[in-house]
């Protein structure tokens, strides 16, 4: 049995451009490998930029570039080198929108 108290987890039902939004709109820190492309962090054996953000002189975007469609969000892990789970790649990654953050004045 659970306790009880209702947890609750509102990051669970981020998507990866409400991450993105949030960690640029707030001058967070990252890693310097989602800026060369890479989406999802594995084991060193297994980790590769996003083949969605190579570009056609064979660079890659930074991933807070790529924007997903709600149907789309498993294709983060594109740059996970075993990861079979892909069923639908768009043909290019578009660029996503300028972040929209709500915050909250406690003064």
């Amino acid at each position: 049995g659970w306790p009880a108290f209702m947890r609750i987890h509102p990051v669970l039902l981020w998507t990866f451009q409400d991450v993105w939004g949030f960690l640029r709109a707030f001058d967070l820190p990252y890693c310097s490998l989602y800026d060369k492309g890479y989406t999802s962090l594995g084991e060193t054996n297994n980790s590769c930029p996003n083949p969605l953000l190579k570009q056609p002189n064979g660079m890659y975007l930074p991933a807070h570039t790529l924007y997903l469609t709600n149907s789309e969000q498993h294709l983060e892990r594109k740059s996970r080198v075993d990861d079979d789970t892909d069923t639908h790649t768009p043909t290019t990654a578009t660029p996503a929108a300028a972040p929209t953050v709500a915050t909250t004045d406690n003064t």
